[in-house]
């Protein structure tokens, strides 16, 4: 039997405690699923609906002329691929396919900034089907000119991805839940719920990560966990049930509930930001102990650096990114009291089930400013609900029942200029992932330079701690 991480003591916890129960996963029980023949050892996520062709690739990025050649480059690679256009034919003939491309950058020996990798993954919606097109990634790297590919779940970042389907599948051919993907960033993470056990009780969440994260990560979320137990905390988080280290795998209990985010709207919309305020009150309340459950990483470098980036972008509007930096350089606070933060806290964060509600995806929470995970929340909050998308009225009516409701349970709120500092700060990373993600065109990057120069214009020195 396989055991859960190990749990750490609270500080001022019980002395005794329950150990989550163990469980048997039938996910190594058959060989990994070959890749092919070519395969190499709350941010906006992906796109639904058509296939673009090869030329529509990154077409963001075809007027920086030092990025040209290694786009066309990868297009014309893309375009003799016959995997690639296979996968056109099949969304025209069968279910919607969902993509998510992402290009990564770093700077040459000059300092000049050059494509690192590029990636396109493919993914049929709904349940993963048991044949037929089941998912695809492409990787262009462009300093070897090369393009490798790797039918899903061979991922050369995650080499137990396929031994994890595998095992999910075989318990589902047994009479369990089909598989589902809820996310998949290749090369760093796969989230699929479904059973590792046919005779188990039910769906369970399961996560493959990267290199040796999965033990930190599960201790982490395990930790997190026993701390709200303690807390006796209004919400729940998922129990971890199983970790494989060594092989970057672990497993957490399904929670039950539907994405909160959906189900906020006009006639359903303060009561739930007040409540959602008091949970992150909460959060930030807990005390989570162990030795994973550290510092958060100051985001100021990498804005800094995104600024640059997005100035080399589009130099047309490197005047207003110069503004954003030197106004957010002089507004910067000073880091506050530290608090366990969740990291990522968004509204598509919280499931509602009724009157219970959950937290999920606790894999980054650790110590630091709250008035960070404030602001975080309130720049996402109109990305993450849909019904506040274009009404500056019901997002602000949103934002002040959601901190009144912070305020009710943890007496105050961070100051007015710090959220607006770390808004602005999430603002500028929001504008960037659109571009790294291939999913902005001129109108959407216009409107986030207006954004970003708006916010940080109202920046006060003296009004940000």
């Amino acid at each position: 039997m396989l055991r859960a991480p190990p749990s750490y003591p609270h500080p001022a916890g019980p002395a005794g405690r329950t150990t989550p129960q163990a469980i048997h996963m039938t996910f190594g029980s058959g060989p990994a699923r070959p890749g092919s023949a070519a395969q190499p050892g709350s941010f906006p996520s992906g796109r639904a609906g058509g296939v673009d062709g090869a030329d529509a690739v990154f077409a963001f990025l075809d007027p920086v002329e030092s990025l040209r050649p290694a786009l066309q480059a990868m297009r014309d690679h893309l375009g003799r691929n016959h995997l690639f256009l296979a996968i056109g034919e099949q969304q025209a003939l069968a279910s919607p396919i969902r993509e998510r491309r992402l290009a990564t950058f770093a700077r040459d020996a000059q300092g000049r900034w050059r494509f690192k990798r590029i990636y396109l993954s493919y993914q049929p919606e709904g349940p993963l089907p048991r044949s037929g097109f089941r998912g695809h990634t492409f990787f262009y790297t462009p300093k070897r000119g090369e393009l490798l590919d790797a039918p899903f779940p061979a991922d050369p970042g995650l080499p137990s991805a396929g031994r994890v389907v595998d095992g999910m599948e075989h318990a589902a051919a047994a009479g369990g839940a089909p598989v589902e993907v809820l996310r998949y960033v290749p090369m760093r993470r796969l989230t699929l719920r479904g059973r590792c056990d046919a005779a188990g009780p039910g769906p369970d969440i399961v996560k493959v990560v990267e290199g040796k994260d999965a033990g930190p990560i599960a201790a982490r979320i395990a930790a997190v966990s026993d701390a709200a137990t303690w807390a006796g905390a209004s919400f729940r988080v998922a129990r971890v049930k199983e970790c494989r280290a060594e092989r970057g795998v672990f497993v957490q209990e399904c929670l039950p509930g539907r994405p909160l985010a959906g189900e906020i709207g006009p006639d359903a919309l303060e009561a739930p930001l007040r409540r959602i305020g008091a949970i992150h009150a909460e959060i930030h309340a807990l005390h989570a102990a162990g030795p994973h459950v550290g510092a958060l990483k100051d985001p100021w470098p990498t804005v800094v650096e995104r600024l640059d980036w997005l100035a080399f972008v589009r130099p047309a509007h490197a005047e207003i990114f110069r503004a954003v930096a030197a106004r957010l350089e002089a507004a910067r606070p000073a880091p506050g009291e530290p608090v366990f933060c969740h990291g990522d806290f968004r509204c598509t964060q919280i499931l509602a089930d009724g009157g219970n509600w959950s937290v999920i995806d606790f894999d980054d929470a650790g110590y630091g400013d709250a008035s960070l995970d404030v602001g975080r929340f309130l720049a996402f909050l109109k990305y993450d609900v849909p019904a506040l998308a274009g009404s500056p009225e019901l997002l602000e009516q949103a934002a002040a029942a959601y901190l009144d409701g912070y305020a009710g349970r943890a007496g105050r709120v961070p100051a007015s200029g710090t959220l607006r500092w770390h808004r602005t700060s999430q603002e500028v990373l929001y504008l960037a992932q659109l571009v790294r993600r291939d999913l902005a065109d001129e109108a959407a990057f216009a409107a986030g330079c207006a954004e970003l120069d708006r916010l940080s214009a109202g920046l006060r020195p003296g009004e940000t701690r």
